[in-house]
């Protein structure tokens, strides 16, 4: 049962972002997303939230006056770092030397520009955008001094530099045959980015009710 779980909450990670990058819905008028940005926001960030609170619950003696609003400030954590843009950053090379406009997080790899190919440039940018995303729950897991997981929450989201190498590797040209909605190499990545982002979260899981799962349902 564990192990469907485990597969349950990574397929959910990798439609979610899926879902976020425009996919599946159709888009309402004058191309604007097809649910409003926040919702979508909301939608990939939640679970870090709520495996949060879990942690805080059970590995902490914090009573829910401390755990809930750690808990909502880690889903803010995770929130927020959804939103501070990747757009530079997804073509992976792939326009190198044209004007881009620099996205929040970026000022932390700009020293790297020209020093090393463009592509790994935009590699450990996405990384970075990735490691924000995620970055709430990670704190709270080493507040709760479970480190292995703490480093299991840092590589899911660094992985999204990964997941857009995979990507561009199975579109090389940026689209091609498949799949409607993973037809193209940005798509591939989005949904990469979410199943590597939400392993950990299933690894939490593992890790506090081993293959009980019933514990979940009845708490």
């Amino acid at each position: 049962m564990q192990w469907l779980l485990s597969f349950i909450i990574s397929l959910y990670g990798g439609l979610a972002l899926r879902l976020h990058g425009g996919g599946f819905l159709k888009p309402r008028g004058d191309n604007k997303r097809s649910l409003p940005k926040v919702v979508l926001n909301i939608i990939v960030a939640w679970p870090f939230g709520v495996v949060s609170y879990l942690l805080l619950d059970n590995c902490t003696d914090f009573s829910n006056w401390i755990t809930v609003p750690l808990s909502l400030i880690s889903f803010a954590l995770c929130l927020g770092g959804r939103t501070t843009g990747h757009g530079a950053g997804i073509d992976y090379g792939t326009m190198e030397g044209q004007p881009r406009k620099l996205e929040k997080l970026e000022f932390t790899v700009r020293w790297l520009y020209g020093i090393i190919p463009h592509k790994w440039y935009d590699h450990i940018f996405l990384s970075v955008t990735g490691l924000a995303a995620v970055s709430g729950a990670a704190i709270i897991s080493l507040i709760c001094g479970q480190y292995l997981l703490t480093t299991a929450f840092i590589l899911g989201g660094i992985l999204k530099g990964t997941a857009y190498q995979i990507g561009w590797r199975i579109y090389p040209s940026g689209n091609g045959r498949g799949l409607k909605n993973f037809n193209e190499a940005t798509q591939i990545a989005e949904f990469l980015t979410g199943v590597f982002a939400y392993i950990p979260i299933a690894l939490t899981l593992w890790t506090l009710y081993g293959e009980s799962t019933a514990v979940l349902f009845t708490r």
